[in-house]
């Protein structure tokens, strides 16, 4: 009968922390993973949130006129060129995700969807540039919209307070839902002292093209300071 070979104690120990740490990262992977679509979902999300909220008429300029005028709105942290007359969402007390900072709503309402803006706020453990944070939620996008397309995508300089960043403004469409309408999406994402910062413009299919105009003016706008 042969005896079986008896390891130490001390081998044993050392495989059952060698094994640990590979499950560690194992799960460590799955859960960013999961963090990533969630996040991703909470973006695109806001932007159909944001058309049933607030008052449902608001007066001001119409969205035929050609000189649609912008006007700065800035923080501690940020600033960024939006319509004049638009409403501004604060998404603080409200039923909004945590990750929103703030969002910009067309006076224009219509019935079946409002052109915005929102801007979301993410820690970066990831530690990824702002051309690899794009190019990563445009791939999460691509799985999670419905008949989705890329119509565009163009490469761009954003400024911060640290000087230029290379990033992507990418231009896509899809469905959020199954009965939901088609929509158009504009992204930028700029990655900043350990945080990603995601600009996202919506609008539906049709929409004036002034406004779509002004919508790509005011996100190339973006400054993070």
């Amino acid at each position: 009968m042969k005896i079986p070979k008896i390891r130490p104690l001390k081998t044993l120990w050392q495989n059952y922390q060698k094994n640990a740490r590979i499950d560690s990262l194992k799960i460590s992977k799955t859960m960013r993973k999961i963090a990533l679509r969630l996040a991703l979902s909470v973006v695109l999300s806001l932007a159909t949130l944001l058309t049933s909220c607030g008052p449902t008429v608001l007066t001001g300029t119409t969205t035929t006129d050609t000189s649609i005028r912008t006007t700065n709105y800035e923080t501690g942290e940020f600033s960024i060129q939006m319509p004049e007359n638009w409403k501004i969402i604060d998404p603080t007390g409200g039923s909004y995700t945590d990750e929103m900072v703030i969002a910009f709503k067309n006076n224009v309402v219509t019935s079946d969807f409002t052109a915005n803006i929102n801007i979301i706020k993410e820690q970066n453990p990831d530690t990824l540039t702002s051309y690899d944070a794009a190019q990563k939620k445009l791939a999460a996008h691509k799985d999670s919209l419905l008949n989705y397309t890329l119509t565009a995508q163009e490469e761009i300089l954003m400024g911060t307070g640290g000087g230029d960043s290379r990033t992507f403004l990418n231009k896509f469409s899809g469905q959020n839902t199954v009965s939901g309408p088609v929509l158009n999406f504009m992204q930028v994402t700029v990655a900043k002292a350990g945080n990603l910062w995601t600009v996202t413009a919506a609008y539906k299919e049709g929409e004036d093209p002034f406004v779509v105009d002004k919508l790509e003016t005011c996100l190339k706008s973006f400054y993070v300071k």
